[in-house]
């Protein structure tokens, strides 16, 4: 252990556990090629639920939309089989040293590291701005997927813009313009004619 840091104080006298160090590896080390790491703080009322996602589990995260009126609250799948990289400030390789979901000061975890695409990361920042965001925990080996309007989704979410209708006016009708009518009298001899 020499020439590591340690994350918290260590009495004279007392073991050095794994936790009390610095990190092994870094979440840079874990995340696939092009993927991104996003770390999801836990809403007040989620609190209790803690502890039951670990690192490695996956998840679907689902977004509860922010309306005035309760009656017409909205709940959409987001995102699906999502990789936990880490919970609160444990990660896979320390989680059998942690324990739980406290750290090695006994404090509630209060949010997770997970491993999305760009495009995912993008949703989650507007979802968040538009309302909560929930994790549901998948099945051990659960890869089953939906099927996902993106396109709908992104555009709800203000990701991509509205279309633009243009709606050209109607010409107005030329109006038609009746030709003057005039009575004319022709006097040939003795014979009047009119037209």
């Amino acid at each position: 252990i020499t020439g590591q840091l340690l994350r918290f104080p260590v009495f004279k006298g007392e073991p050095i556990l794994a936790g009390k160090l610095g990190r092994s590896f870094s979440i840079s080390e874990a995340l696939s090629p092009g993927m991104k790491a996003y770390i999801m703080k836990v809403a007040e009322e989620d609190r209790p639920l803690t502890g039951l996602i670990d690192p490695k589990d996956h998840v679907d995260v689902h977004w509860l939309q922010m309306q005035p009126d309760l009656q017409n609250t909205s709940v959409r799948l987001l995102l699906q089989n999502v990789k936990v990289l880490a919970v609160g400030q444990r990660t896979d390789s320390e989680e059998s040293e942690s324990g739980g979901s406290t750290d090695s000061r006994g404090h509630t975890t209060d949010n997770y590291t997970l491993e999305v695409t760009p495009r995912q990361h993008q949703r989650l920042q507007a979802a968040l701005n538009r309302g909560k965001v929930r994790l549901a925990l998948r099945g051990k080996g659960d890869t089953s997927v939906e099927d996902l309007d993106e396109k709908s989704l992104d555009l709800i979410l203000g990701l991509i813009p509205r279309p633009v209708v243009i709606v050209e006016p109607t010409p107005e009708p030329t109006p038609v313009v009746e030709p003057e009518k005039h009575t004319v009298e022709y006097i040939e001899g003795t014979e009047i004619r009119t037209e």
